[in-house]
């Protein structure tokens, strides 16, 4: 006495469009596959390929002389998705522009949803969207990515930082051709002037000595360690006044350029004395002496090479020479 079959397999996938199939089929003398594709097999336990991804009906008819009975599976063919995605930056200064990169695998994407808390837009479905974050803090990024065959979701914490910018601010104020600047900044840790005449400086209060009057126009930049900020003002300085040209009228300092010491002549005005300032052209302080008439040296031996700005002063009248110091 026959019985009838009893169509039954397995489904092992073996990645992407690869599948195996064991048959486990009783009372069967023949079988037949059918995977869904248009193509058959007659193998006891075939493994196949598929060409497309996709959702495939297999169907495995089993034969004996008394009877055919069959079986079929759906299943999917191709990879599931996998979220994944990158930024072109994640730390920078408010406001800060962010360019996202998807990186997801899986077969046929066919949506993507980013949740941007913090940014504008705070959503996007666009595959590489582009937010921009105003405040600083930091930020959650997620990432939702579907296919036919389901869907992956990534949260990466804190993915975004966005710092404070600093705020360039500063106020001066003008003895003369000297400018006293001071840095009202805030966030900064480094700084650069540019003065208007080519001379800079890096100092946070720095003092500098113009050669001609006029206008000049000064540039603070500021900087912490990812953010800048530059501010920028005119700044007007005017030259001694008659009365201080009459005053100073038979001033000397020879040799110049000068190697060693430089001696500096007095008027007999000067019965008084005066205070001698030696700056670097772009203000920084170097040494100072009060001498008296009839004259004095000033020792310049140990300085490098270069201009040098010098200062006399007697009582409220002010003079600027400039020395050049040889090697």
């Amino acid at each position: 006495v026959l019985i009838s079959p009893q169509a039954n397999f397995i489904v092992t996938p073996l990645g992407g469009l690869d599948f195996s199939f064991e048959n486990t089929s009783t009372a069967a003398t023949a079988w037949l596959w059918d995977f869904g594709d248009a193509t058959t097999s007659a193998e006891f336990s075939p493994a196949h390929s598929y060409d497309t991804a996709g959702i495939y009906a297999v169907t495995l008819t089993a034969y004996n002389d008394c009877d055919t009975q069959n079986f079929t599976q759906i299943i999917s063919a191709g990879d599931a998705p996998l979220a994944a995605f990158s930024s072109n930056v994640q730390l920078g200064c408010a406001p800060l522009e962010v360019h996202f990169q998807n990186q997801s695998s899986g077969t046929a994407l066919t949506s993507f949803n980013w949740q941007f808390p913090g940014a504008t837009p705070g959503q996007s479905s666009e595959m590489n969207p582009v937010v921009a974050y105003a405040e600083p803090g930091s930020y959650d990024v997620t990432l939702m990515v579907t296919n036919f065959l389901g869907e992956d979701t990534t949260t990466l914490q804190n993915f975004i930082t966005v710092q404070q910018a600093p705020l360039a601010a500063f106020s001066f104020s003008a003895d003369e051709l000297t400018v006293t600047f001071t840095n009202n900044s805030t966030g900064g840790t480094a700084y650069f002037w540019e003065f208007g005449d080519g001379a800079t400086s890096d100092l946070e209060n720095p003092t500098h000595a113009y050669l001609l009057e006029g206008t000049y126009l000064v540039t603070l930049t500021i900087t912490n360690s990812d953010c800048g900020s530059a501010v920028s003002h005119d700044v007007a300085v005017q030259t001694t006044g008659a009365e201080e040209a009459a005053i100073f009228e038979g001033l000397t300092i020879f040799p110049n350029p000068v190697s060693r010491e430089l001696t500096i002549v007095l008027p007999l005005l000067f019965a008084e004395g005066a205070d001698v300032v030696l700056n670097t052209m772009n203000g920084r302080h170097i040494k100072s002496q009060r001498i008296h008439a009839p004259s004095a040296q000033l020792g310049m031996e140990e300085l490098p090479a270069g201009l040098y700005l010098l200062e006399i002063r007697m009582g409220p009248y002010l003079t600027r020479l400039k020395v050049a110091k040889l090697p």
